[in-house]
């Protein structure tokens, strides 16, 4: 049995009216839009975001130089440079580094740290023109939420 023609414009004004009262339904509606710059996304408490140091009570870091984070790393992305000062056999921190263009935000980094000085960060903005911009030394940024 083939529809008739005024039972396919009956059925296509049905429709029609259907969509108007489902746009119409969402203008009375707030709006969920955030305008970006000014307003910032709510970010969930396990967001991992990009690595930071950590500091103790007195501001120091609290990395031991012990490279665990460095060889955990599956895509390479920290690279730390340490030093030992003359008459001690410990090595501390001189530098280190994180390419955020090769993290991939696992975590590993955090979890092998023996005393704690890495945490995410809740920064997910890390959109750069450059490569070399996204390669952050970590150990000078002060309170830089980086």
């Amino acid at each position: 049995m083939k529809a008739s023609y005024f039972h396919k414009v009956n059925l296509g004004i049905r429709t029609v009216i259907k969509g108007l009262a489902l746009s119409l339904s969402y203008f009375f509606k707030k709006p969920v839009t955030l305008q970006y710059p000014h307003e910032k996304k709510k970010i969930a408490d396990r967001y991992k975001g990009s690595i930071r140091l950590k500091r103790n009570e007195e501001g120091n870091l609290k990395c031991i130089a012990c490279l665990s984070c460095e060889k955990v790393c599956p895509s390479n992305a920290i690279k730390i440079e340490t030093v030992t000062p003359e008459g001690s056999k410990k090595k501390q921190l001189s530098e280190f580094y994180v390419n955020l263009s090769l993290c991939i935000y696992c975590g590993l980094c955090v979890d092998s740290c023996p005393v704690d000085a890495i945490e995410h960060s809740k920064v997910y903005e890390v959109a750069e023109r450059s490569k070399d911009r996204l390669i952050i030394r970590l150990d000078t940024l002060g309170d830089k939420n980086v």
